[in-house]
């Protein structure tokens, strides 16, 4: 059963052209007619279980949110990366490359979390933050 859909005119945002994303049901803590965040396709976002992207966050490229991972404020999933579990990526965190993120691990801060040439894995109860004034993570 579709959890949401794609509404508004594509915004270009990260070189990739990005869709707002409304609940079209409610599921988890997400009302039907919350907007949620942007997402370049709906592979990017499973319709199974209570993975959402929140207003502010993005997914795209062949990233995948799925099960219950949730992914707020600014963050970032991008390249083939897979957010899953009870995985939560919030602030200005960055997920990309091959790199898994799942069970119950979070991800906050300015942390990035990227692997290109391999398949890095972030295991389940695991705590990644970041509070580094380093621009480049923005």
């Amino acid at each position: 059963m579709r959890k949401y859909e794609l509404i508004e005119e594509p915004k270009r945002r990260d070189g990739h052209i990005l869709h707002r994303i409304i609940a079209v049901r409610d599921f988890g803590n997400v009302k039907r007619g919350d907007l949620g965040g942007l997402i370049e396709k709906e592979g990017n976002l499973s319709h199974d279980g209570t993975a959402w992207v929140y207003f502010g966050a993005r997914a795209f490229e062949n990233a995948r949110i799925s099960e219950n991972a949730q992914i707020y404020d600014n963050a970032r999933v991008f390249g083939n990366a897979r957010v899953y579990g009870n995985a939560i990526i919030c602030d200005k965190a960055k997920v990309g490359g091959n790199a898994k993120v799942g069970g119950n691990t979070k991800i906050w801060g300015k942390a990035i979390v990227y692997c290109d040439y391999c398949d890095a894995e972030i295991y389940p109860n695991m705590i990644f933050c970041s509070n580094l004034n380093d621009e480049k993570a923005d």
